[in-house]
């Protein structure tokens, strides 16, 4: 599924999506002597859950940069099956490496064409639906040519987030998040080799993040 190089927020800068005083009362914690570390162990695990499963939780901006364009490797010789590369079209789908992305805005897409120049791309299919959310070039047409050897040669701006305000992310993905800090706040180090319960994620974390991740 991995077609992009990069992708990195820019933008629109979203905070975060749990504070301490989210933590207080799952942790026990009395006063505030150690928020600062507290909202640093919440700051790591919202971010490594957000990569864990490809999603951003509160809407921000994020900008996607590919080698090229993809080609479509379904295109198969008559009558046999095999691949054949004098048939293959640039039309293939140019997934979105983060979600949920938000449906009414659209995404904006540049390129740079054969001749080295930036170009913008307005004629295309956005489907914010999928599992995946896809672009795909406009119907019965093909990707435009890309510079030969550019490395980021596709560039693709959009927009996702579960939620526009942090009160309205959805508690499985919080409780998550809730579960890993709270690992890390309690079990600092190993206490030593083989201790399970210091490990760095809790016990039940694989198993909640593998039932969130899209496509599982």
């Amino acid at each position: 599924m991995k077609q992009h190089r990069s992708v990195i927020k820019t933008g629109m800068i979203a905070g975060p999506c749990m504070t301490f005083a989210d933590m207080q009362a799952h942790s026990r914690m009395d006063g505030t002597t150690e928020q600062a570390l507290m909202d640093d162990y919440l700051s790591a695990a919202e971010s490594y859950v957000a990569d864990l499963l490809d999603c951003s939780f509160l809407i921000q901006e994020w900008t996607a940069r590919y080698t090229e364009f993809p080609l479509n490797y379904d295109r198969r010789l008559p009558n046999t099956g095999f691949l054949a590369t004098s048939l293959f079209r640039r039309d293939g789908r140019l997934y979105l490496p983060k979600g949920p992305v938000v449906s009414d805005v659209v995404p904006t897409i540049t390129y740079i064409d054969t001749d080295g120049v930036e170009q913008p791309l307005t004629d295309f299919q956005f489907d914010p639906y999928s599992t995946f959310a896809e672009l795909a070039p406009a119907a019965g047409s093909s990707w435009p040519e890309t510079l030969c050897g550019g490395l980021n040669n596709v560039k693709a701006i959009f927009q996702a987030g579960m939620a526009a305000a942090a009160a309205d992310v959805d508690q499985k993905y919080k409780q998550v998040i809730r579960l890993l800090a709270a690992q890390w706040y309690e079990f600092r180090v190993p206490l030593m080799p083989g201790d399970l319960q210091s490990m760095g994620t809790p016990g039940g974390f694989d198993q909640m993040v593998l039932n969130l991740r899209r496509g599982s």
